[in-house]
């Protein structure tokens, strides 16, 4: 996470590398993002996440990595008036609020050119109270009881937990994950969650 003048930001990025590798792409990407945020005042997600991945590719070939495209989000928040924006590289946004919910997509914009990385920004007016959760797989993964039983989907199991503090709130999707299975297999399933 890091503040502009006027907004913060949360950044999730999955390098694709483990080990030690991983941890210092980790580290290099984390003072990109403080130099694009912080020093250049950078407050547009679609132009981070555009200079983020420029970046990030220079960051892999100078810790000797293949270069690759890592999955990136960019959440963007008016400090003033809970103004969201959003980016990403694949994942989707979920937005939750008395019982209501959206679905925010990122991606390449639909106008841009072959050769041009332009990002698809999203926004919405957030609201006191409301939840958002950046997820690494589709929402609506469905997950079903490891005996064949039931199925839920990802977003059901947000849906019945998200007006619970953030604690108790893990507990019950870790009670969730604990029976049941995707239906087609998947590595680990990060789930980001912040309250209004």
């Amino acid at each position: 996470a890091r503040t502009s003048r006027n907004k913060n930001f949360i950044v999730l990025v999955d390098s694709l590398i483990d080990g030690t590798p991983g941890v210092v792409f980790n580290t290099l990407s984390s003072m990109l993002l403080h130099h694009l945020i912080v020093e250049r005042r950078i407050e547009d997600a679609a132009e981070l996440i555009q200079h983020f991945l420029k970046g990030a590719g220079t960051i892999y070939e100078s810790i000797g990595q293949e270069v690759r495209a890592p999955t990136v989000c960019v959440l963007g928040m008016q400090n003033s008036s809970l103004e969201l924006e959003y980016t990403s590289t694949g994942p989707e946004l979920f937005y939750v609020q008395q019982e209501k919910h959206k679905i925010i997509s990122g991606g390449k914009a639909e106008n841009a050119k072959v050769n041009e990385s332009v990002s698809k920004v999203s926004k919405l007016k957030g609201k006191i109270g409301a939840s958002i959760y950046l997820v690494s797989h589709d929402i609506d993964t469905n997950y079903k009881e490891e005996q064949g039983g039931n199925t839920t989907s990802l977003k059901e199991i947000l849906m019945k937990t998200y007006s619970l503090d953030f604690m108790r709130q893990q507990e019950k999707v870790m009670e969730f994950f604990r029976g049941l299975v995707p239906e087609k297999p998947l590595d680990n399933t990060l789930i980001f969650g912040l309250n209004l």
